[in-house]
């Protein structure tokens, strides 16, 4: 059964700080790696869409419908990342502020916080 004080609650705040200051910021970097992926992808593919003027210009049809796709791929990419990492930030902030409202709490998030994580 969960208790709200005490060493159980060090414990439960130690997760949350470390999925704020080690998992989220990870995963977040997952998400910003991507969409430096798309950039490229886009910058590469590109060219592929030009045609001669013969057929009706320098971008065939789906020539801006590409750029539209990655450009707002990447955008919801680069912003999951921030989200991630803000979301991060927070919960890193409500676990030292809960453990500095219980002192065994505290003494035991502590305790964790200064130890190797575990992954």
């Amino acid at each position: 059964m969960p208790t709200d004080h005490g060493t159980d609650l060090g414990i439960d705040l130690f997760e949350l700080y470390d999925v704020g200051s080690h998992k989220l910021p990870e995963l977040a970097t997952e998400y910003s790696i991507a969409a430096v992926g798309i950039a490229t992808a886009t910058a590469q593919a590109t060219p592929l869409f030009t045609r001669p003027s013969e057929f009706g210009g320098v971008n065939g049809p789906l020539g801006p419908e590409w750029l539209s796709f990655s450009k707002t791929v990447g955008w919801l990419l680069d912003q999951t990342a921030k989200n991630l990492d803000d979301t991060g930030r927070a919960l890193v902030m409500a676990a030292d502020a809960y453990a500095e409202a219980d002192d065994a709490a505290k003494r035991k998030f502590d305790q964790l916080k200064h130890e190797p994580p575990m992954r």
